[in-house]
Formats: structure tokens, C-alpha cells, sequence
């Protein structure tokens, strides 16, 4: 494999976080079991603040067995490796002055991290990948260069995060990665690269036509790709409207199996597949009160079921755990809550305020972590089990 140009790269320790054991010979982490979700139902009724992680993130993600934290620390300059029982860092990839990061992944066996990379000094867009071990780089492959897609926090005269998205996942047999870059309003390039993880080659590259694609997830079994996002266009008299998309595809040929859609102004903010990876479930609300969980089948792209989710208008944080009946939401007046629909229970996120300058907050596999990234710091809760 072809290595990058060298970022800072601190170590500070790594333990046999991820995987089954360590394979001293190879120096790597052993292959992780298949992911699956845990058969013990979570409890959010007296759920736990473990840790604020000190660090400033817009993206996270667990490991697949939920011991490793990965995210865009240090305001997105530091690709940053957490130990999640300890609350400390073990290590950290830093970006020089001229670079961000986006989106970050962990592979499932944890061997390698990866992070969609902005650079200013090409306006480039860029999938890298590194050793999460060693922080070694293996390869960097470009996205977009010379790009009307890249915005930098100096570009938009914001604070971070800049007005960009990006997404990143890395299938569950840790064969591919899927990504998509592009701004956050009115991106005319809604696509998605899939990449080989071990060569870092350009496999596929799939032309949505969901104009702002805002998240993405892989399947159990690998077998398919779903893409979440919407449309938005402008009516006479200046009036907005929004179409919730959610499209499937088939990562090993590229094609689109199904796009399902949302009614009128309802945008989809999250979704889960089934562990059989036989339905896809999102968590979909308007712009004021009306909101649910739609079932999908997967191979028919037909709807299974349809609940109603219990939100408020203020509400614009909707997070849906892998187990498809429990989310977080979170808004200015009714503050961070845990709801399942199942038992029709809600329960108050206590000890830290997630209610703005939060992202989207993140459910480990098995649906007992809940980490959200925000401008104070990254806290992450434990339910309390059964």
C-alpha cells in the first residue's frame, strides 16, 4: 500500500480494546467477531454520564464492540482515538495548519481509522486511512480537487463546525469504505465513493440524486448500502419544500435497488438496519410537530409499519439506536430526552446539556453507549441494562 505525506502522530497507548486479542507478530489487532446487536435490552430509566471527553468533535463513532470512541477532536484538526471504560485518550493524529477532518470511521476489527480530509491549499476533498495503532498513513485518495465543495471555517466566516457534511462507513466485513463530501445546503455532487480497504481503489462511485445525503449505513451483512438525505426545492411564492429520501443500493455492483420516499416534509434523520438486515427502519420529522419511525422492507422497498415519535417543535437532534424503538432527541424547550415507543417511556438525559451546539448523537452497536458530540466536549452515557 502506497503511504501518504506524514501528519503529527501521537501514541499514548493502545490496548486490546477491539478484537478478540492482539496479533503481536503482525503488530495489528486481531480480526474482530461479525458485529451483531446484543440480545440484553437497554435501560435509559437511570442511565449513567460516564465521561466528558475533552475534546471539541462534530463526528464520532463507536467501535464495533463499543470499547473505542473515535472522532474529529480538536476541532476537527486531530483524528482521536478514546478509550471509552476510561475516558482517555490513546492516541491522536494531528492535521497541519492547511487541513481538517470530516467524517471519521473504525474499521470493525480496529485495525485502521479513516477521515475524509479537507485541504486548502488544493481546495481538495480526500478519503484517508492510517493504522490506528501506530497512526502509520496507507493511503489518501482524492475525492474532489480544486472544489466548489470545499468550504473551510476561513471560506464561510464560520466558527466550527464549518457549513460542511460529509459521511463515512466502513462496511461491516471491514472490506469497504463508502463516502460522500459536499456542503451542507445545495450540493450539486450528491455522490458516493466506494473504496477497497485494501488497495484504496476506487470501486464504485454511485450518483444519487438526493441532493443534501446526510448520512449513510451498511447493512449487516454487507450486502447494502443505504443513503439518507433530501431534497429541497423552491415553489412559486418562494416557498420551501422538502422530500425525505432514503436509497438503497447494491455495494458489489453499484446499483440502485430502491429509493424510498418520505411524505411531503418529512426529512428522515436517522436509521437502523435490522440485525437480519431484512428491514431498514428511520426516524423521520417536519419542520413542527409530526414525526415516526417507518419500517422498510428492504427487498421490496414497501413500508412494513409506521409509529408515531413523540418530539417538539424545537426539537432538531433525533438520534434512532440500532434496536430501531429507542432515540434521543433533543431541542430548547423540552431539553435531551430518551424515548422508546415500544413501552411509550421517556426519560430525561441527565448531567450534561445536549439541547444546542450538539451534533448528531451516536448509539454504540449494542445500544448501551450514547455519545454526542458537541462544542463543550463529547459525554457519553451507559444505560442502566435490564
Amino acid at each position: 500500500m502506497k503511504k501518504t505525506t506524514a501528519l503529527t502522530v501521537t501514541v499514548l497507548a493502545i490496548a486490546t480494546l477491539v478484537g478478540t486479542s492482539v496479533a503481536k507478530s503482525a503488530g495489528f489487532f486481531a480480526q474482530a467477531p461479525t458485529p451483531s446487536v446484543a440480545q440484553a435490552k437497554p435501560s435509559w430509566e437511570n442511565s449513567k454520564l460516564v465521561h466528558k471527553l475533552p475534546t471539541v468533535a462534530n463526528y464520532a463513532k463507536f467501535s464495533s464492540n463499543g470499547l473505542l470512541l473515535v472522532c474529529n477532536g480538536e476541532q476537527g484538526k486531530a483524528i482521536q482515538l478514546w478509550d471509552v471504560r476510561k475516558g482517555e485518550l490513546l492516541s491522536s493524529i494531528k492535521a497541519d495548519d492547511t487541513t481538517s477532518f470530516g467524517d471519521v470511521a473504525i474499521s470493525p476489527d480496529g485495525q485502521f481509522v479513516a477521515s475524509i480530509v479537507y485541504s486548502e491549499i488544493d481546495k481538495s476533498i480526500a478519503v484517508g486511512l492510517w493504522n490506528s495503532k501506530t497512526g502509520e498513513p496507507i493511503w489518501k485518495k482524492p475525492i474532489f480537487t480544486n472544489s466548489a465543495e470545499f468550504r473551510s471555517p476561513k471560506d464561510s466566516g464560520e466558527n466550527f463546525p464549518a457549513s460542511i457534511i460529509s459521511s463515512l462507513e466502513f462496511s461491516p466485513n471491514g472490506q469497504s469504505i463508502a463516502s460522500s463530501a459536499r456542503k451542507y445546503f445545495g450540493s450539486e455532487n450528491p455522490q458516493i465513493q466506494l473504496w477497497d480497504v485494501a488497495t484504496g481503489e476506487k470501486r464504485f462511485v454511485l450518483k444519487s440524486n438526493i441532493k443534501s445525503l446526510r448520512r449513510m449505513s451498511f447493512s449487516p451483512d454487507s450486502q447494502v448500502l443505504a443513503s439518507l438525505g433530501s431534497n429541497e426545492s423552491i415553489l412559486k411564492g418562494g416557498t420551501y419544500h422538502w422530500q425525505g429520501l432514503i436509497q438503497l443500493w447494491n455495494p458489489n455492483t453499484g446499483q440502485l435497488l430502491h429509493t424510498l420516499k418520505e411524505k411531503d416534509q418529512l426529512l428522515p434523520q436517522s436509521m437502523a438496519f435490522s440485525p437480519d438486515g431484512r428491514t431498514l427502519t428511520s426516524l423521520s420529522k417536519d419542520a413542527i410537530y409530526e414525526a415516526h419511525l417507518r419500517t422498510w422492507d428492504v427487498k421490496t422497498g414497501g413500508t412494513v409499519r409506521t409509529v408515531s415519535a413523540s418530539v417538539d417543535r424545537t426539537d432538531d437532534q433525533l438520534s434512532l439506536s440500532p434496536d430501531a424503538k429507542t432515540y434521543l432527541v433533543a431541542g430548547q424547550v423540552a431539553g435531551s430526552r430518551i424515548i422508546n415507543v415500544e413501552i411509550r417511556k421517556e426519560w430525561p438525559l441527565r448531567g450534561f446539556d445536549v439541547s444546542s451546539g450538539a451534533s448528531t448523537g451516536l448509539f454504540s452497536l449494542d445500544g448501551q453507549m450514547l455519545a454526542v458530540p458537541t462544542v463543550a466536549g463529547i459525554p457519553i452515557w451507559q444505560a442502566s441494562g435490564n
